[in-house]
């Protein structure tokens, strides 16, 4: 079961996007609402991914995402960004985000963040 941690202290923006991952047999969806509570959890949890907003009650969401690179290189990070993709790119230059997300995401976000990570796993299968 893969396990997926949602970090926002504004969780309505994810309605959509939750939904469409708790109707996934094979996803345990993990909700937090701030950075400090993120690392706790990732550090008690095996995370496969961990989507941050792009900002949390107590840090931005890149701050986040540094801190759980260095501490857990192999979990797939997804950030919610409103930078043009190109600017998005430069700001998370080597941190290994997987994608950028908009403010509200959807349900669609949602299919194509599990159809990359389907990728990735399969990839992974064949090496």
């Amino acid at each position: 079961m893969a396990q997926i941690l949602l970090v926002s202290n504004n969780p309505a923006n994810f309605s959509e996007f939750a939904s469409e991952l708790k109707e996934k047999d094979a996803i345990q969806l993990l909700m937090v609402e701030s950075a400090q509570e993120a690392l706790r959890k990732a550090e008690s949890t095996s995370l496969d991914v961990v989507v941050t907003d792009e900002e949390l009650s107590d840090g931005k969401g890149l701050e986040l995402v540094k801190q759980l690179v260095q501490k857990f290189p192999l979990v797939n990070c997804v950030m919610v960004n409103t930078l043009p993709a190109d600017d998005f790119h430069e700001y998370t230059e080597g941190l290994g985000v997987l994608m950028q997300l908009p403010p509200q995401p959807t349900r669609e976000e949602a299919k194509k963040m599990l159809s990359i990570l389907d990728s990735i796993n399969v990839l992974l299968k064949e090496t």
